[in-house]
């Protein structure tokens, strides 16, 4: 892509100057010649354009997108296609935020007085809440997508585009990678997220901001996103009032049940607490209204390199001159309720496991199996953005008005004789278990034989084991033999018949540091 200034994208914006470039594309200043006013235009990469998917998925997001009016949310404008420069580009415009992204603010001045952060939390939430009663899930709220004007007003960025990446590799892997600092521990693990996932990711930008610092830091991406899973932050700076920091920790709870359930929700807690009224007894209410039901599920993709409504990749910014560096970082609503019983008299249907033909048997297998479950957390964080189906993104169709007008009449208890009766639920799907315990150690091909002979699709994942990844997941260091099965994922002991199961392996072999300097372990001793 090589966009130069002076182009005109169709026939109507001008591009004045680039803000930034990231992996996704690049956002420029641009001139509406219709409507004579500035815009912030996001141009895609070309191996973006090049993917008839993902443009489909991207123009219904950026429709969806559009829908959202709220003054803490950047609008979006418009979208469309043109040819410039002898490419074929897909591009978004965007309102031209004028401020500097949250993460910039907090880079400069560290800590947040605490109305300071009440407001802009307050703010957030308020925009989120709207959101989320449209039916979308920003999934990737954090500093740099939060952009502050000078009068203080918050715009959240980064609406746009994030299911369409959802759909289209940027590794090699077939993975989309991104900054784990505020990932919510059940998007760790590879769960459905909810407004209640939105909810927690501005909970660590709350305690972000009071702190100074981030709640969990780590070398990797890995090792961040299980900290958030299985630690408890440190506490907040004592000088933070009690409410407020009751209010963090309620917002940041591993689990979505017990946080507030939604952006709404979130925002009249911090009002009460702002006016010194007490806290929700229970995060479980607010508002809930008919699109809760249909959550759409959206999430960035790269690094903000600058300060403009829609800056490419995860961290978006927005305004002029701000700059903002950062790192880069499914669903079906609701999805913190509990998976719902087989119907009554109905048992699992099983097929006899095959296990592998070299299963070992070792010593303490029952502790190794509870560790493991850590490890494929951190497994988990790297499966959780592999490109997935519709279904898997959990991406429901809004209920048509007849479905709307059903449930109303429901409500009065009293059905309409000539209505024809309603449809049975569809059957629930066949069970087939996966032995976690059994496959661990065992070669992925032998492994992969087993699983597909119970009818379930394999899909296989090598992984670079490192001292790192195995203690963050609270391993014990141990020898790991190349094309070794290391976990698989989902962790449920069944499955539906049918489905896929991710098989992680190891790339090559490990062996633990042996502690006599050379760093590489006990496979640099002779003897």
């Amino acid at each position: 892509m090589s966009l130069q200034t002076g182009v005109r994208l169709g026939d109507r914006y001008e591009l004045v100057s680039r803000i930034a470039a990231g992996g996704m594309g690049e956002v420029w200043r641009a001139q509406d010649s219709t409507l004579q006013r500035t815009v912030a235009v996001k141009v895609l990469r070309s191996e973006y354009t090049g993917d008839a998917t993902f443009l489909s998925r991207f123009r219904t997001e950026a429709r969806n997108t559009a829908m959202l009016s709220h003054v803490n949310i950047a609008q979006v404008y418009d979208y469309g296609e043109a040819m410039a420069e002898g490419e074929h580009v897909a591009y978004l415009v965007m309102e031209l935020v004028e401020g500097e992204p949250l993460s910039t603010v907090l880079a400069r001045e560290a800590r947040q007085v605490p109305p300071k952060v009440l407001d802009i939390l307050g703010q957030t939430a308020a925009g989120l809440g709207v959101a989320h009663r449209a039916g979308v899930v920003h999934r990737d709220v954090k500093p740099a997508n939060l952009i502050v004007r000078p009068d203080r007003v918050v715009k959240i960025t980064d609406f746009g585009i994030s299911r369409a990446a959802d759909h289209v590799p940027l590794t090699g892997t077939g993975m989309v990678i991104g900054t784990a600092q505020y990932l919510s521990p059940e998007q760790a693990m590879g769960r459905p997220v909810t407004p209640a996932s939105d909810v927690y990711a501005l909970g660590v930008v709350g305690y972000e901001a009071l702190a100074g610092r981030r709640p969990f830091e780590g070398e990797s991406s890995v090792s961040v996103a299980l900290a958030h899973v299985n630690q408890q932050p440190a506490p907040l700076p004592a000088d933070v009032p009690g409410p407020i920091r009751d209010l963090i920790l309620r917002s940041m709870s591993k689990d979505p049940r017990q946080r507030f359930p939604d952006g709404a929700a979130f925002a009249g807690a911090i009002h009460a607490v702002a006016r010194g009224r007490s806290l929700p007894t229970h995060g479980a209410s607010g508002s809930s209204g008919p699109g809760m039901g249909t959550t759409r599920a959206i999430r960035s993709g790269g690094p903000a390199a600058g300060a403009a409504v829609g800056a490419v990749g995860v961290g978006a910014a927005a305004g002029t001159a701000g700059a903002a560096g950062g790192k880069p970082p499914t669903a079906r609503m609701p999805a913190v309720a509990p998976p719902r019983a087989r119907p009554p008299g109905r048992a699992p249907s099983y097929a006899p496991p095959r296990q592998p033909a070299k299963s070992r048997a070792r010593t303490g297998q029952y502790v190794t199996v509870l560790v493991l479950v850590a490890l494929l957390i951190a497994l988990g964080l790297l499966a959780v953005f592999i490109v997935q189906s519709d279904n898997d993104n959990g991406q429901t169709a809004t209920p048509s008005d007849g479905a709307v007008s059903s449930a109303a009449q429901s409500d009065g208890g009293a059905q309409d004789s000539g209505e024809p009766p309603a449809e049975e639920p569809p059957p629930e799907p066949e069970l087939v278990p996966v032995d976690t315990a059994a496959y661990f150690g065992e070669p992925v091909d032998e492994v992969e034989a087993a699983l597909e002979q119970l009818d379930l699709v394999v899909d296989r994942r090598g992984v670079d084991v490192t001292p790192a990844v195995l203690e963050a997941a609270g391993l014990e260091d141990q020898p790991i033999d190349k094309d070794a099965v290391i976990g698989t994922l989902p962790t449920q002991t069944e499955v539906p018949a049918g489905s896929t199961v991710t098989v992680f392996f190891a790339n090559k072999a490990y062996e633990p540091d042996s502690n006599n300097g050379n760093g590489n372990g006990d496979e640099g001793d002779d003897g």
